[in-house]
């Protein structure tokens, strides 16, 4: 259970940098969407193809937790 709570605090510690990253360009009207997605490397291709296709962009891949499965982070540019 220790390695769930550090993952989450880990992962919640990256979306504030990522957010805080993307608010501090000189641009600050710009406005950004994240998600994740926790998949096994084999399918990770066709997934982030989905996502690729609505305009996700992949900016970072966070620890692998207990089920060895890495999170992938992206963020897409809000109209």
């Amino acid at each position: 259970m220790n390695k769930k709570i550090i993952f989450s605090v880990m992962l919640v510690g990256l979306l504030v940098f990522v957010t805080v990253m993307a608010f501090s360009q000189n641009n600050s009207t710009v406005r950004w969407e994240y998600t994740s997605l926790t998949v096994k490397y084999t399918i990770f291709e066709e997934e982030a193809n989905k996502l690729g296709a609505q305009g996700w962009e992949l900016v970072s891949v966070g620890g692998i937790g207990i089920t060895n499965t890495p999170t992938y982070l992206f963020k897409r540019r809000l109209p």
